[in-house]
Order: structure tokens, then C-alpha cells, then sequence
């Protein structure tokens, strides 16, 4: 049997062998596991771990395959390895579909240090924000930041501090599932008083541990995670990733994007 693994990402990859260390896999072959991790190339995977699982492999063993594959990776990686077309939709011949929550997942999974949200619609967050606030709360050192929009409807004439503590309370209470809370910044063009002087903050995309990063057309609503017809790349290029990452956080040093105070006793 051809190893399915040589065609997943190094992002993948590291998501695979952290659920094989330490997760779900680490208790038994799991399809909506395999699935989360491993995105259009699931089935094969699935297939092969369950062929070395029949075969009298353990979790451990499968590890060790995983990480020699890991190991192995040439310095200078093909195009394919770097960037990911992760499409979701009605299913077309010859065309890989997924959906846009399992490659998010399998990212968050592999996070250790930072994860950047910079997102313009937010709803059914605390499914959609599961796996992340879950993988928070396991790793004290890792930080989380939200960059979101928060914007003012029609001739809305409420002060600005009270529309973004409206957008906290509502977050907390509603979007976010977790015990530890991010932090957060907004733009604060979206809540101009005229009209013709707002501005939407629109990027959907996640970045982890500046290494890797999911840009896509999906907001963060699990109708565009799992349902709608969706657009993205999922990306591994360091230099590529260091600049939007740069980009996000002079925005917050420079004072672009101000911070939104959540608090624990607004649930």
C-alpha cells in the first residue's frame, strides 16, 4: 500500500502525530479524527492507519511512522507541501472538496505558541471556537489574539464604548466556549458615526505559530465553515506568513486597532 501521509502537509502531519501522542487517536482509530486532521486526503489515511491498526500496529508505532515521515521531509518542499487549496461545496469529479472547519481544526491542533483570528462575521462560535479554546485551555503558554469588526447599523447613535462593550458581553457569552479568554482588538473606523466615514475590517484568517496560516473567503459562522461554497489556501511559507502577521500586529502597536476588554463576569 502507497503511504497516503507523504501527501499531507507538514501542518497535517504535526496535527496527526499530536492526536497520536496525546488525543483522540492516542486511544484508537478515529474517522471524524482522521477527517479533522487530515482534510481530502481523510479516506486514504483512514484506510492505511486502519490496515497497520489490523496488522497489530499500536497508536505509538503509527507515531513513529509519522514523525520518520516528518523527519524526512526535503529542506526545499514541493509547491504542494506549501500551499493548500481547501474548497467546500457540492462535490465535482476530479475537484477535492472538504470544508474550511477541518483545515481550521487541524491548525489549531498543532498550535503551541500563538494563534491569530482576524475575522469579519462571528456566530455559533462556541462550536466553531471548540477545538481552539479546548487547545487554550491545555496550553497555558499559548496566546491567543481575535482582530474583529465591530460595526455600527444604519443611524445607530450609541456611543462607541457602549457598542463594543455590548460586542464583549456577547462574545463571551455566546462565541467563545473556553476558560481562558483571548485577547481583542477591533477597528474602530466601523463604528464612525457618519456612514460614508465607516469601514469594514474583512480579512477571515487564521494564523499559528507564524508558520502557518488558512486565508479564506469563510467567516467564522458554521454555515460558511461547513456549509456554504468556500475559497481558501491554506499556507506554509514563512515569509509569506511573517508579513501578514506583521501587518496585523503594527495595526495593534500603532493604536489602528483598539483593544476590547473582555471580562469572565459578562458570561
Amino acid at each position: 500500500m502507497t503511504c497516503p501521509l507523504h501527501s499531507l502537509t507538514d501542518g497535517s502531519l504535526r496535527a496527526v502525530a499530536t492526536s497520536l501522542r496525546s488525543g483522540v487517536l492516542a486511544a484508537g482509530m478515529s474517522q471524524s479524527e482522521i477527517q479533522r486532521t487530515c482534510g481530502s486526503a481523510s479516506v486514504a489515511v483512514c484506510e492505511y492507519f486502519t490496515a497497520l491498526h489490523s496488522d497489530g500496529f499500536s497508536p505509538k508505532h503509527i507515531l513513529a511512522i509519522v514523525q520518520v515521515v516528518l523527519d524526512l521531509r526535503p529542506s526545499v518542499e514541493p509547491l504542494s507541501h506549501i500551499l493548500e487549496l481547501i474548497v467546500s461545496g457540492p462535490e465535482v469529479p476530479g475537484v477535492p472538496v472538504g470544508d474550511t472547519f477541518s483545515a481550521m481544526h487541524a491548525l489549531v491542533q498543532a498550535a503551541a505558541r500563538e494563534v491569530i483570528v482576524a475575522g469579519y462575521s462571528i456566530y455559533n462560535g462556541k462550536e466553531v471556537f471548540k477545538s481552539l479554546a479546548q487547545r487554550m485551555d491545555s496550553i497555558p503558554e499559548l496566546r491567543v489574539t481575535f482582530l474583529v469588526h465591530i460595526g455600527r447599523e444604519g443611524k445607530d447613535t450609541t456611543i462607541e464604548t457602549d457598542l463594543v462593550a455590548r460586542y464583549a458581553k456577547l462574545f463571551v457569552s455566546e462565541n467563545w466556549p473556553g476558560k481562558r479568554l483571548p485577547d481583542m482588538y477591533y477597528d474602530p473606523r466601523g463604528l464612525q458615526m457618519a456612514a460614508a466615514m465607516r469601514s469594514n475590517f474583512h480579512p477571515k484568517c487564521l494564523l499559528v505559530d507564524a508558520e502557518e496560516a488558512l486565508v479564506t473567503s469563510a467567516n467564522f459562522t458554521m454555515a460558511a465553515q461547513k456549509k456554504n461554497v468556500e475559497v481558501g489556501v491554506k499556507i506554509k511559507a514563512p515569509i509569506l506568513i511573517a508579513r501578514l502577521r506583521s501587518y496585523f500586529l503594527s495595526l495593534v502597536e500603532r493604536g489602528d486597532l483598539k483593544r476590547v476588554y473582555l471580562a469572565t463576569d459578562s458570561r
